[in-house]
This record gives C-alpha cells, structure tokens and sequence, in this order.
C-alpha cells in the first residue's frame, strides 16, 4: 500500500466511489482514476491493479513448509492461494449474458432472487469469487458491488464483464475482515459459499452484516452440519478409489458440462484447504448478535414449506427440534449439491 498523493481524476467517478472506505483513516469516499484510489483526507492511495481497485495487500507470509506462527493467517494464506489456482465457479469460452440468464431460469433459487429484488437497489456481494451472481443481478439494472480477496478470479469477473458490455456491476479486492465498503451503505448484502472458507466464520459474518443499511436485507450461505456429511463421506471414498469420484458426484455427473468445471468444483467441493460447516441455530444466535432480524431461508428451516416462496417475506424460525429435523432430512436432499443453505435477515430500520 501506497501512502503517495495522486491527483485524482476529474473524470466523473463510478457509482461505488462514494461508498468506498479508507482502511487507513476510515474515510468513506474515494477518489479513483487508473492508477490509484486516494482518500481526500489523508492522502492514502491504494492500486488500481488491471481497473481493480486492490485494498487486500500482499498474501499473508507463509514459511517453510506452508506454516505461519498464526493458524489463522496460516488458513487464510492457504484459501487464498487455493482460489487464485481454482477461481470459483470459472466461466467458459462460450459462456455469455444468455447463457447466464438460462441457467438461473433452471434453478428455482436464482429466479426467485431475480423475481424479488427490485430493480435500482444497491448489491454487496462479499466474496463474490469470478462475480457470476453479482453480475446476473445487475443485469436488472441493480447497481452491484463484487468482493474478494482473490485476484485471479476478480479479473475473470471483469473480462465477462468488459466482454458482454455490462455497466452496473464492479469489483473491488478486499479482505472480508476488514472490508473497504463503508457501514450501513447497502440495500442487500449477500455473501454465499464463502464464510465457511474463513478462518473465523461469525467475525467475518459480524463484519460483512454492518454493511447493511438500516431496512435493508442480508443473504449468507453456509455449509450445513448435517448437510455436509455426505460430502465428507465421499471425499474419504474418492481418497481411496478416485475414479468413482465423476461417476458418483451429482453435480459432476448431471450439472456441469465442461471438464475445466468439473475441476474446479471437484477442487472447491474435495480438495478445499479448510471449510467450517454451521446449523441454522447457530446462525440465528449471530443474527441476534449483529442485531439482524431473521426473515426467511431457503430451503425452510422449518417442516412447513409455503405455497408461494417469498425470499424476502418474514416467516417463523421454528424450534429446535424442527430445526434439527429440517437439517437431517436435507442429507438426502440438498447434500448432492454441496449442501449450502441461506438464512435471510433484515437489519431494522
């Protein structure tokens, strides 16, 4: 990190500059131009690295043998190089704004995310990876904010990006515990398959839910306890008889069409460095921590199951032994895809 003046453009600056934060003085807004993102206050200046504004710094150092004197800095040197070697999901040469589109029509999930979010709003996407749901937001005219620590998948982000024209998503690197973005500056936060990498889930979960406006809404996806198993079990499989792993993995087998997918999600999903797995309790006491009220997940958390899906409508919780019969049931369910589910919050206003 620079600590040089640069003169700031004059060109007018991205819609984002305004909520970009100064790590040195905290500072919210920043002045951007090609080379540098300067704070007009103390004159901070962080890289423009390839037209990524780069506020993450160096990796950790990792000695011999990949040790650190801290395991935590050790995990997250680990996780970031995985991901600048696998950037996650990658894209293909073929793949385009239709193609991306068609996708998500397939699954209920991302329709219904597309369906309910209106138009207009402010999208922060922490750890976003190669910006593949920030950028099918923004295609609705969202403006939309992409997060990551991992440089090698921000630029695949931006060359879709650039490549297809698109004008309300950016990308920024940044480091999820302390992340540039000022406080309370969007209307939706989202951070999906990606706290469980961390080597502390709920801190990072505590700083990436401040970035909530007052009224707006939180989406977080984990790895669930009871979910996860299967996938734990097929890794210790696959260890002894590889060659069952194409055959015997759901989303090898009948999603993913090309072999450099199919690598990187046997490398994300089997040979990850570190992942943490969470119950739906467990993320109901950090929402209540953060000051977040739980609104709904998807799928329930609960036995009932509604007959029109609102993401963003409030429903009830449940009780611990709902909750923990809902978890059990989904090792037969959404196990063969990872097993991530999302809780939704709002922060009150």
């Amino acid at each position: 990190m620079s600590t040089s003046a640069a003169q700031p453009s004059t060109a007018a600056q991205p819609w984002f500059a305004s909520v970009l934060l100064c790590l040195q003085c905290r500072h919210q807004g920043l002045h951007l131009d090609t080379r540098e993102a300067v704070c007009p206050a103390c004159k901070a200046a962080w890289p423009v690295v390839d037209g990524l504004p780069s506020f993450a710094g160096p990796p950790p150092q990792r000695h011999e043998a990949g040790k650190t004197t801290d395991w935590k800095a050790a995990t997250e040197a680990a996780v970031r190089e995985f991901y600048e070697k696998n950037p996650f999901p990658t894209y293909d040469s073929f793949d385009s704004v239709g193609s991306l589109l068609e996708k998500a029509a397939k699954g209920a999930y991302g329709k219904m995310l597309d369906d309910q979010i209106p138009s207009g709003v402010r999208v922060l996407e922490c750890g976003c990876g190669t910006g593949q749901l920030s950028t099918y937001l923004s295609i609705a005219s969202r403006h939309c904010l992409g997060v990551d620590m991992c440089m090698a998948s921000l630029r695949c982000g931006k060359q879709f990006r650039d490549k297809h024209g698109l004008d309300h998503v950016d990308f920024i690197q940044g480091n999820l515990f302390d992340l540039p973005v000022a406080e309370a500056s969007f209307d939706l936060v989202i951070s999906k398959g990606v706290l469980h990498h961390t080597p502390d889930a709920k801190r990072a979960f505590l700083e990436v839910a401040k970035r909530v406006r007052p009224g707006g809404y939180l989406i977080i996806g984990l790895y669930n306890s009871f979910g996860r198993i299967p996938s734990w079990v097929r890794k210790q499989l696959y260890r002894v008889v590889p060659s069952l792993g194409r055959r015997g993995d759901f989303v090898m087998r009948k999603v993913i069409k090309s072999d450099e997918k199919r690598r990187i999600w046997w490398e994300d999903q089997y040979n990850n460095p570190h992942e943490t797995w969470h119950s739906a309790g467990e993320v109901l006491g950090w929402f209540r921590e953060a000051g977040i009220d739980y609104v709904n997940a998807f799928p329930p958390i609960t036995l009932s199951r509604p007959d029109e899906y609102r993401l963003f409508q409030p429903t009830r919780p449940g009780n611990a032994i709902e909750r923990f019969a809902t978890q059990v049931s989904w090792m037969f369910t959404i196990a063969r895809e990872g097993a991530l589910f999302d809780m939704i919050g709002r922060r009150p206003k």
